[in-house]
């Protein structure tokens, strides 16, 4: 496995299509980008709480509505990646909307959980992005490799719980307290390493002069990870501050 975002294989079959002189891509360039998109993100979480707070019995359509269309975008996104500006905006626009509506619900059940979350995330984004710029972490083909099968074993690992769970004999052992914090710690991790993943995709795009309109996909490639990463930090945090408060 070379690389771990469906993102980035597309764009090194694309980028054989070029010749020539064109502008080069830059990490300016990706880091606006990135912010555009998360700025975007905040617009739709913006609308999510404002449509919540004028019509509360939508709660579970809201989600159900922008959670499906989350998915849809996400998938064209990658799939085709230079649709990525215009679908990757609406993603990040119904993403925000679905995150704005559960982070509300979480922080109606647990005040302050927003804004520790938010710390949260920016923690780690800051903490994975030094490791990975002081080459503390390095991320190559053994990193991908590692990344794949742990990726692939929680998946199939997940998937056995799901079904095991069904059975009474294994519901008390899933449903408890350990089990479910180190499920979400372990996501907390994953979204992680497919940051440093991402990074590693933003260098290996500039150095190699690739055309400056890779950066909106590769921009979407990270902004995807820091909003998986913002939810699994929002849940691993209801779950240890709900234990807490009983």
């Amino acid at each position: 496995m070379k690389r771990s975002n469906p993102v980035y294989t597309k764009i090194e079959k694309m980028e054989e299509q070029y010749a020539g002189s064109y502008a080069a891509a830059s990490y300016k360039g990706i880091g606006v980008k990135v912010l555009v998109y998360l700025l975007i993100t905040l617009i739709g979480a913006g609308l999510g709480i404002y449509f919540l707070f004028n019509n509360p019995s939508a709660l579970y359509g809201c989600l159900l509505f922008s959670g499906l269309l989350t998915f849809i975008f996400a998938i064209l996104a990658m799939s085709i990646p230079k649709t990525s500006m215009i679908c990757g905006t609406l993603y990040c626009l119904f993403e925000g909307i679905f995150i704005g509506v559960l982070s509300l619900l979480f922080e109606a059940m647990i005040g302050g959980i927003i804004l520790a979350a938010a710390l949260g995330t920016l923690s780690v984004v800051g903490v994975v992005s030094v490791l990975y710029f002081t080459g503390l972490v390095k991320v190559g083909n053994g990193f991908y490799k590692f990344l794949f099968m742990f990726a692939i074993g929680f998946i199939v690992t997940n998937i056995l719980m799901l079904i095991l769970s069904l059975f009474p004999a294994f519901n008390n052992l899933f449903d408890s307290y350990g089990v479910i914090l180190l499920v979400s710690a372990i996501s907390v991790l994953l979204a992680s390493l497919f940051l440093l993943s991402d990074l590693k995709q933003a260098t290996t795009l500039v150095e190699s002069g690739a055309p400056k309109e890779f950066e909106w996909m590769v921009a979407f490639g990270i902004a995807y990870t820091v909003l998986w990463l913002y939810i699994e930090i929002l849940r691993l945090l209801a779950i240890i501050l709900a234990r807490s408060d009983n």
